[in-house]
């Protein structure tokens, strides 16, 4: 726009000329008033090791989000396949892609950098495996803004291997908050799933493994937030540490059950992958855990250890499936009994309460604390079975 220069000559020439730039000021400012406020940025960290069997589909998931102010930061932990290449192939065919390549240092480490380098004002994780549904990032920010929310979770749907469509679509609950009038009552219906929690109550959601909202992924976050870190020293359970951590920042937590975000099980991720010390990783992210609760929040702890037990005695179904009962463990049998020897293991299963289960983990649990063993390697095998189709 033109701005008006001061004059040297009679007035009386000059009206006509200045009245004009002074309407068509006037004019741009009020275009500039009727527009909308610009969509903060908002971030999507991705920790990448060796996932590029579904690599591609990951990231088309960001970039056919709806929400069109996105930074998807790509971070290779040293893979050996070709998560690089397909990492520089989506660096030069999109302006919102960044990407940083890094010797292997872990999960927790590698999610930890991409906190130090992301730019966006709300920031999410996303596995390279998953997937998002396209109105996952409008949905929940809108959600947050609405809600005034720095916290905010989706449910999520579980599928094993390739996803079962070509993309994946918007779930019929959880339209865009954007959407066309014909589609507002799918939008309203999603603002009626929203639930807001105040600390106590979504520590218990914490501990609810079936609830997924102690996942570091399926939520949106504000930047404020970025100051916590993930313990670089686990490689499991690490994400349901990270957000206990961030439930001594806040007082309110947003969540929705809508299953925007897209968990893809198969037997290469890490919860599924065999190794010698699997029980001992998780022996040690489990105890830490308990540790920083009582720590931390103890009065909560004290509340709810009935809860903290339950949420271990889940824990012992995964391993259960992915350890004791997996095709490369030749001592089956004994690897099932050695779970009661460690000590809080062993109080999770004796202390854990049935009610805090649904009937078929519950009865799992009673196979635990009566030590039908073959019953449970049985379990173990059958669970295991579907986990690798």
């Amino acid at each position: 726009m033109k701005t008006p220069q001061k004059s040297t000559t009679s007035l009386t020439e000059n009206q006509p000329e200045t009245q004009t730039e002074n309407q068509s000021e006037t004019q741009s400012e009020i275009q500039l008033k009727n527009q909308p406020p610009a969509l903060p940025l908002i971030s999507i960290i991705i920790p990448i090791y060796n996932a590029a069997k579904f690599l591609d589909q990951t990231i088309a998931s960001c970039l056919k989000q709806d929400y069109p102010n996105l930074e998807i930061i790509l971070i290779n932990d040293g893979s050996t396949d070709d998560s690089k290449t397909i990492c520089e192939k989506y660096l030069k065919a999109s302006t919102s892609v960044l990407f940083f390549d890094r010797p292997h240092q872990g999960v927790s480490a590698t999610r930890n950098f991409g906190l130090d380098h992301f730019s966006g004002e709300y920031f999410s994780f996303l596995d390279a495996d998953d997937l998002l549904a396209e109105n996952f990032i409008s949905t929940l920010y809108t959600l947050a803004k609405e809600n005034n929310l720095d916290y905010i979770t989706s449910g999520y749907q579980r599928f094993v291997g390739n996803f079962p469509k070509a993309e994946p679509r918007k779930p019929e609950c959880a339209k865009s908050i954007g959407e066309e009038p014909q589609k507002q009552k799918s939008t309203k219906s999603i603002r009626e799933t929203l639930r807001i929690y105040d600390k106590s109550s979504f520590y218990k959601q914490l501990l609810d493994l079936n609830s997924g909202y102690n996942f570091c992924h399926m939520k949106i976050m504000s930047k404020s937030l970025r100051h916590i870190r993930f313990d670089e020293s686990l490689s499991v359970a690490e994400d349901a540490l990270y957000n206990f951590k961030i439930l001594n920042e806040l007082n309110s937590f947003g969540a929705t059950p809508a299953p925007l975000y897209l968990y893809r099980v198969h037997q290469n991720s890490t919860v599924r992958t065999f190794s010698e010390d699997y029980i001992e990783k998780y022996r040690i992210a489990l105890q830490k855990i308990g540790n920083y609760l009582q720590e931390n929040q103890g009065d909560l702890y004290q509340k709810y250890q009935n809860y903290f037990y339950a949420f271990v005695a889940t824990h012992l179904f995964f391993i259960l499936a992915n350890f004791c009962c997996h095709k490369d463990n030749k001592n089956q049998l004994k690897s099932i009994k050695s779970l009661y020897k460690i000590p809080l293991f062993s109080r999770a299963i004796y202390l854990a309460p049935f009610r805090l289960f649904p009937p078929q983990k519950a009865f799992v649990l009673l196979c635990f604390k009566f030590k039908l063993i073959l019953f449970l390697r049985l379990i173990g095998r059958l669970r295991a079975k579907q986990n690798s189709k």
